[in-house]
């Protein structure tokens, strides 16, 4: 079916790596869920090479001794990404499960609830010696987070972010700050301001 063709698409570019290392593990667990019985099994393959690493999961959760088919309905199917990053010349990528979100201060507090399901979300960066730009979605399938980040400058900082949810909920901030940094060292000194629409 679709999902499997999906499926092996993603496997088939994993086995084309050159030098990737490679992992394989697994996981059951058992416990309740309200007044459901609530028990999963997951299995996780994941391989790292010089400028990336992927990681390919599945999960079955059991309700009350029921399959819950729901998690793999259409193409909920993409959520067996997990994990992907890919970086070079100051070029970044990033897929899965991405929380906590990196945008500044505007999604603290972010999915602090229980959430037992995968989420497949999409991080992108660029970044020179004077900017960074970045913009983030949470989960392709079920968005609750949609954002963006700026930063310019190298000693004097200007940096700006927004978040919104669908659902009509967001934040933005602006700040500024002066950076001193050095090899394997950084410290930033300034002030900020978050104002949120509910």
């Amino acid at each position: 079916d679709d999902a499997g063709v999906r499926i092996a698409i993603v496997l088939v570019g994993l086995s084309s790596v050159a030098h990737a290392e490679v992992t394989v593990g697994g996981a059951v667990g058992a416990g309740g869920q309200g007044a459901a019985t609530y028990s999963a099994v997951e299995a996780r393959l994941d391989a790292s090479w010089s400028d990336g690493r992927v990681g390919l999961g599945a999960r079955g959760v059991w309700l009350d001794g029921e399959l819950r088919t729901s998690d793999w309905d259409g193409w909920k199917a993409i959520r067996v990404l997990r994990l992907f990053e890919a970086q070079r010349d100051g070029f970044a990528i990033a897929a899965g499960g991405l929380a906590p979100a990196q945008l500044g201060h505007v999604a603290d507090g972010y999915r602090a609830t229980l959430d037992d399901r995968p989420r497949t979300g999409v991080r992108g960066a660029v970044t020179t010696t004077q900017l960074a730009l970045g913009v983030e979605i949470d989960d392709v399938i079920e968005p609750h987070l949609i954002g963006g980040a700026i930063e310019v400058g190298s000693s004097v900082i200007g940096c700006a972010s927004a978040a919104v949810d669908p659902a009509g909920v967001g934040a933005i901030e602006g700040c500024l700050a002066r950076r001193w940094a050095r090899t394997g060292a950084r410290l930033d000194a300034g002030a900020g301001v978050v104002g949120e629409w509910l």
